[in-house]
């Protein structure tokens, strides 16, 4: 077995530890792939490459944020414990950065992760139908109690299942999938990453899947029909889209509940939820994170340059609940639900600036390589990052910074007759 080869599938077999719910391994079988990495080859020269790297610097500038505001922080417990989460920043990309993946292994790793977030929430369902049986209650199937045997909750499900999409989108229009066995299963794994996206009703990810397929059906479409065809096919999108959001009721109070974003932060009442009666005076997605938006900036406003260290950031945004009474908010230990707030939070204005450079530099990397599967990776999340703290757990930051490292630093093999347009 090659070098290669053997990389590829420790990285597989921790993609599926990682999307399963034995996360507590993920860090274990992590350091055990570190060290297998550190002894194949002359480590010295691999080391120097690496760090003469501009792109394993630029991958690792959220990390170095973190790292500085533990020189300002005061809760230094707090602090390090956060680091040790955003420790995957760092560690994938000197792991990936060590390595030579051929091509073909680079695409077998694709495959599988399309495979592997495709068929996961079938456990979910599996698992979720004893629920069912006993409370007669569909809502076992929806939203975080269909992925909560996996340790997941919806919204970075799907994430994942975007990314998935897009990436199998990706090895469909280069031919990567050929055979008709290959094609069987790609077109169930389809089918399976849509039907779960849309029970996990996560308002976010369904935009962005909508997006993602109208895009590239429209794309297809024009390449190959007549305008008029076009125009029909286009029409019959939006209105399976529509029938389909309001054929189940559940899914359609996710996005009926976000309607009114007035908010007082006194609300004693809970949030809406998609198993209930949706109620004006409750609390919904949208207002909530508009209250803590607006709680993060009042935070952010006393210490706007350098923030307040990875340790205090969240402890002053709980005082802020405190001083407005956001009874909702201050009970749930809310984070700031945004990735860029988060930044400017624990690093000021400076941490943003670095952060936002950090995303942009590798934008433009993958305009000016024609590298599209990054570039919609990098697209799908910035995107999930407006509403939400995507880096600060495990479930996200290992997910991105795994995938990140791999389309970054393979972009010419990853490219070569498969992804450039």
């Amino acid at each position: 077995m090659s070098k290669s080869r053997l990389v590829t599938l420790l990285l597989i077999a921790l993609l599926a530890i990682h999307l399963s719910n034995a996360m507590y391994f993920t860090g274990i079988f992590t350091l055990i792939i570190f060290v297998v990495v550190l002894f194949l080859g002359n480590l010295a020269s691999r080391l120097k490459v690496l760090l003469s790297n501009k792109l394993f610097w630029i991958l690792i500038i959220p990390f170095l944020v973190y790292t500085v505001s533990i020189i300002y922080s005061e809760d230094l417990h707090f602090a390090w414990k956060k680091l040790e989460i955003g420790l995957s920043i760092l560690i994938f990309p000197i792991m990936i950065g060590l390595t030579n993946i051929e091509r073909k292994d680079i695409i077998l790793f694709l495959k599988c992760m399309i495979l592997l977030v495709a068929f996961l929430p079938v456990i979910g369902f599996v698992n979720q139908y004893s629920s069912y049986l006993v409370f007669n209650d569909t809502g076992a199937f929806y939203n975080d109690n269909l992925v909560s045997i996996l340790g997941k909750q919806a919204v970075y499900y799907g994430f994942f299942i975007n990314v998935a999409l897009l990436t199998l989108f990706a090895l469909l229009k280069k031919g990567e999938i050929k055979s008709n066995t290959a094609r069987i299963i790609g077109s169930v794994s389809f089918i399976l990453l849509i039907c779960t996206q849309y029970l996990l009703a996560s308002r976010i990810a369904i935009a962005l899947t909508a997006l993602m397929i109208v895009t590239f059906a429209i794309a297809y479409m024009a390449k190959h029909l007549r305008r008029s065809q076009l125009i029909l096919f286009s029409t019959g999108f939006v209105l399976m889209g529509v029938v389909l959001l309001f054929s189940f009721p559940k899914v359609l109070k996710r996005f009926q509940s976000i309607k009114h974003i007035e908010y007082k932060f006194d609300n004693p009442n809970p949030i809406n939820h998609f198993n209930g009666e949706i109620k004006k005076e409750n609390w919904n997605g949208l207002n909530t994170r508009l209250a803590i938006w607006e709680c993060t900036l009042d935070a952010i406003k006393i210490k706007p340059l350098f923030g307040y260290g990875i340790g205090d950031g969240q402890k002053e945004l709980q005082e802020i609940y405190k001083e407005k009474n956001f009874i909702l908010a201050k009970s749930n230990y809310y984070n700031t639900h945004n990735q860029y707030l988060h930044f400017t939070l624990i690093g000021g204005v400076l941490g943003l600036l670095a952060y936002t450079l950090h995303l942009l530099y590798f934008v433009r990397y993958s305009i000016q390589k024609k590298h599209w599967l990054l570039f919609g990776f990098l697209l799908i999340y910035m995107t999930t990052s407006l509403t939400e703290n995507i880096l600060g757990r495990n479930q996200g930051v290992v997910f991105i910074s795994l995938l990140l490292s791999i389309l970054v630093y393979f972009s010419g093999k990853i490219k070569n007759n498969t992804f450039s347009l």
